[in-house]
């Protein structure tokens, strides 16, 4: 069973402290890591902390995963992860993760606070904490974060938005 899903970029992420954090709570979660490339220093240094913890039955790098296989490998998660400690805006994941409904947990960082996941400071042991939650009472967690990006993050209220933004750019220009 996969567990758990980061999909943040490799070299914006807190994985190399969630490792030995997340998954041995859990023993029967596999963690997959979507997105980044699979080459580099962080990507390295992120393969010998799997080695290290003995955790290379438990932790699978994935690399980037083709749209249209998106929905596949959220709906085959218990739960995303979101672990970014700086620089992230309003993250697509996060949205099409909870659309899929499978719940997320993601850092207090940006604009993660503005979604209607599970936040937590990028401290590895408060995300597992919250992580355990969500897969508790994952229904709950599912169907809340499921029917508030449904009735907030949708297109129609997007496309408003965007619409209100074009419009007021052009009575100032």
């Amino acid at each position: 069973m996969t567990g758990l899903l980061p999909v943040s970029p490799l070299n914006q992420s807190a994985h190399r402290n969630i490792y030995p954090a997340g998954t041995r709570k859990k023993k029967e979660y596999v963690m997959h890591i979507l997105g980044g490339p699979l080459n580099g220093e962080y990507y390295e240094e992120c393969v010998a902390l799997v080695e290290k913890f003995g955790l290379k039955d438990k932790i699978f790098f994935k690399g980037s995963v083709a749209w249209e296989l998106i929905v596949a490998n959220y709906s085959s998660a218990r739960i995303t992860l979101i672990p970014t400690i700086a620089l992230e805006g309003t993250s697509l994941s996060a949205l099409e993760s909870m659309a899929c409904k499978t719940p997320v947990v993601a850092t207090n960082v940006g604009g993660l606070n503005d979604l209607p996941c599970e936040n937590a400071s990028p401290d590895p042991k408060l995300l597992c904490s919250k992580m355990l939650a969500v897969d508790k009472d994952w229904p709950k967690f599912s169907k809340e974060q499921y029917n508030n990006v449904k009735k907030v993050f949708n297109l129609d209220n997007w496309a408003k938005a965007w619409l209100s933004v074009i419009n007021e750019a052009g009575r100032r220009y």
